[in-house]
């Protein structure tokens, strides 16, 4: 299969970053492509650049807001410095995203203690974000701190389309089994839907 090939080349030669097209195509073609570019980002052992086709002109070829999603784990942490590097060459800014679960409705609990359970979800991940954030070596003020509700996947392109971002970074890696499987399927619908490339 093309992408086995691909991944054993990227392998041999030690690369640091995969770059695939994902979109353009109809029908068959797109699901093959589809299907490639969703095994790699699913199996490399480097970085993957998926970039959807464009009519030329259409987006600018340059990087001046990044957003970065991140739950906070190893694997999310571990695409940072991929970001403060490429905001630190460009001068982008970022916009780090961290959304939280949104507490179910329960009919034996008041929709007051459902809000304040939402509440503190979103005050916890604010407070994560902050902590990280006094870590990294890219200055504070270049980064806007965006929690939100919601599922993964969705929010994430949300957050991207109104922040006119013009890249998308996410961790998929350093897990496997079960949570690698659930990562890839967050990263499968971002690189199906976003606005612009994803480097996950």
């Amino acid at each position: 299969p093309p992408s086995q090939r691909i991944l054993e080349v990227a392998t041999q030669e030690a690369a640091d970053i995969l770059v695939v097209g994902t979109h353009g195509r109809t029908g068959l073609e797109r699901l093959i492509l589809g299907s490639v570019a969703d095994r790699m980002v699913r199996q490399a052992t480097c970085p993957v650049l998926t970039v959807r086709s464009t009519p030329e002109g259409a987006r600018r070829a340059e990087i001046r807001r990044i957003c970065y999603a991140t739950d906070f784990s190893p694997t999310a942490r571990a695409a940072w410095p991929w970001v403060v590097a490429l905001a630190g060459a460009t001068g982008a800014k970022v916009d780090l995203v961290h959304v939280t679960f949104e507490p179910i409705p329960d009919p034996h609990l008041p929709s007051e203690t459902i809000g304040r359970m939402a509440q503190l979800l979103h005050d916890q991940g604010r407070a994560e974000a902050e902590r990280f954030l006094e870590r990294s070596t890219l200055p504070r003020d270049r980064v806007q701190v965006r929690v939100t509700q919601g599922v993964p996947g969705e929010q994430i392109v949300r957050r991207a389309q109104d922040g006119d971002a013009d890249l998308i970074v996410m961790g998929t890696h350093g897990w496997s089994g079960v949570i690698r499987w659930m990562l890839g399927s967050v990263a499968h619908h971002v690189i199906q839907t976003a606005p612009c490339p994803v480097l996950t």
